[in-house]
């Protein structure tokens, strides 16, 4: 068979094959979501009053731990941390298992008020600008969020604390952005024993609120 032929031959016999195919369709379904949020958002972090070496027994009095807010740097406020009554007799510890302690650093964003508007910060069920509660023995070592920690065998034992904002009329920046500290303090019994050791959490969440046009 001369060769143009049996190349003809061949195309024909492809084409007979195609047509011969039987085409397919598939289908899927898709969702489609959107969704509006409020233009004002507060963050805040947890506030950590640090992890302390108490010895035992009798130390003549409480010890209050207070926390106080540095400068604004690099997202956080700087913090400090003291100790007073029965602070003699007590240190922070310098143990890598643990966090440092550290203020509750809380940042506005999206708000639409005119540059160097005066905002108004404040904690819901505060008394006198200030809001008490108390320190639980944890039951469980991931209930501590700042490091490892043991939970204490006196499971009754608990302590109290006072938070207060550091700043309660914050100014707006030209992004709509503004930030505040919240700080405080917490005192330890002046006697306790080794049943104490271990971490503590607040007995329920404390709740902070901004309002970028106060009445």
């Amino acid at each position: 068979m001369p060769k143009n032929l049996k190349i003809v031959a061949l195309a024909m016999c492809l084409v007979g094959f195609s047509s011969s195919t039987m085409a397919e369709t598939a289908t899927d379904t898709i969702d489609v979501y959107a969704g509006l949020a409020p233009a004002l958002e507060l963050s805040c972090t947890d506030v950590h009053f640090g992890v302390w070496r108490v010895p035992t027994g009798d130390r003549g009095s409480v010890t209050t731990v207070t926390l106080t807010a540095g400068a604004f740097s690099n997202g956080a406020f700087a913090t400090t941390e003291s100790a007073s009554g029965g602070g003699d007799r007590v240190s922070l510890s310098q143990s890598s298992d643990f966090n440092e302690s550290q203020v509750g650093t809380c940042s506005v964003t999206g708000s639409t008020a005119a540059e160097n508007a005066t905002g108004s910060a404040s904690l819901l069920n505060e008394d006198t600008g200030q809001v008490f509660g108390s320190l639980v023995a944890i039951t469980s070592s991931g209930d501590y969020s700042f490091g490892t920690i043991g939970t204490p065998l006196n499971t009754e034992a608990s302590m109290f604390y006072t938070l207060e904002l550091s700043d309660r009329a914050p100014t707006i920046d030209a992004n709509g952005e503004a930030r505040f500290a919240v700080v405080g303090e917490f005192t330890i019994p002046q006697t306790i024993d080794a049943d104490w050791y271990g971490g503590y959490k607040s007995n329920g969440s404390e709740t902070v609120q901004f309002d970028d046009a106060p009445q």
